[in-house]
């Protein structure tokens, strides 16, 4: 009997294993919308993958920004209540909607419950969650699209020549680009507060310390990074922040194109590059501009918000400009009155080589990008170089 029971036990597994080969066992297809997510969800729901993803659930109604600027008159109104209008619409959006919608996602099987973060510079939920999980919520009716999480990536920088320090010097690329023209018409930045997205800064630098914005404002205003520790874990930061703010007013060495103007800084998560516990970095690009438009907190106070934000890094290609939270990110930025500057990138000489974020051309003023020039003012051979490919915007300059 026990010869018998174990051939039958063998005889049973052959079976189960030759139907297995045929498939019968297979892992069963995820069901989703292919319209409501972008490329890359959709190769990973293929996949038939056990990982969970990170992605960004975007809802249906967001804020109309065209609509919003001509029944506001924002563009004739102060800056303090164009920021103060576009704040508390994006909050209302969201509060208006995202209730409800974490409730059920707490329902769902295969979402990570600790990772749901809701979001207002767009109406969208970030998280964690399973193929089948995200299957499911591609076909709910409040969601417009889903993304692969948009996170920052370092552009590895060209060679460059040290300076020397001198008193009352300047940067021979001033004259390049004929920045004392525009000092002697009396454009220097000041007044004007710029963020650095970057590794960080070095407040103690002799050409940062006097702009740091952080002698007149409260630190959490001007340094989004962990505690009162403010630091650059690489120095690009502080190199980027040098070009645009710095001053070194012992000797009056003129780094800085825009020298009279004052630094915040918000360190970015270049993953591979800096690993301080200490240093918390913005993990996404979401949350590294919802911190820009509104660094204290209080919507209703504006004097925080920077008037422009350097991005010295570059995202994941160019199917950036194509999801709608990337568009969507920018025309609230822009209808704010925040100027963002990207670098075009290292990846020339070849034509339309700009990607991510800075080849967004929804408009001529939505978001910028800047190569760079050799020292007999020709196009740097390593520079990207327009016109954008995306093909969702319509305006791009070469």
């Amino acid at each position: 009997m026990k010869k018998l029971s174990i051939c039958k036990f063998l005889g049973v597994f052959v079976v189960i294993f030759h139907f297995s080969n045929l498939g019968l066992f297979a892992q069963p297809s995820v069901e989703f919308d292919a319209e409501r997510v972008t490329t890359e969800v959709h190769n990973f729901l293929l996949e038939k993958s056990d990982d969970l993803k990170e992605v960004l659930i975007l809802l249906d109604e967001q804020v109309d920004f065209k609509r919003l600027l001509v029944e506001r008159e924002l563009t004739q109104t102060t800056r303090e209540d164009r920021i103060r209008t576009v704040l508390n619409s994006l909050r209302e959006v969201a509060d208006a909607h995202q209730v409800s919608f974490v409730e059920y996602l707490k329902t769902l099987d295969g979402v990570d419950h600790g990772s749901i973060h809701r979001h207002w510079i767009v109406n969208g939920i970030s998280l964690s969650a399973s193929a089948f999980a995200i299957g499911e919520l591609s076909m709910h009716p409040e969601v417009a699209l889903i993304e692969e999480k948009m996170v920052p990536i370092f552009d590895e920088p060209t060679e460059s020549e040290v300076s020397v320090r001198s008193e009352n010097g300047r940067e021979p690329g001033h004259d390049l680009i004929n920045a004392p023209a525009l000092w002697e018409m009396g454009y220097t930045g000041y007044g004007t507060k710029v963020l650095v997205f970057d590794s960080g800064n070095d407040p103690f630098h002799p050409s940062a310390n006097s702009s740091f914005l952080w002698h007149n404002y409260p630190l959490e205003w001007v340094w989004s990074g962990l505690g009162d520790y403010v630091m650059d874990c690489m120095s690009h930061g502080t190199h980027v922040g040098g070009i645009i703010t710095g001053l070194d007013r012992r000797t009056n060495d003129t780094i800085g194109v825009a020298f009279n103007s004052r630094w915040m800084s918000a360190p970015i998560d270049f993953v591979g590059y800096c690993d301080r516990p200490f240093f918390q970095p913005m993990l996404s690009i979401v949350q590294a501009f919802e911190w820009a438009m509104d660094p204290d907190g209080n919507p209703n106070t504006v004097d925080d918000v920077p008037d422009v934000i350097n991005c010295s890094w570059t995202s994941a290609g160019n199917q950036n400009c194509n999801n709608a939270s990337s568009r969507q990110l920018m025309a609230a930025l822009q209808a704010a009155g925040i100027a963002v500057v990207w670098i075009a990138g290292n990846d020339g000489p070849e034509f339309g080589t700009i990607e991510g974020l800075a080849s967004i051309n929804n408009g001529l003023v939505n978001s910028f990008s800047v190569g760079a020039v050799d020292f007999q003012g020709e196009i740097a051979n390593f520079s990207s170089r327009g016109p954008a490919q995306c093909p969702v915007g319509d305006f791009s300059l070469d």
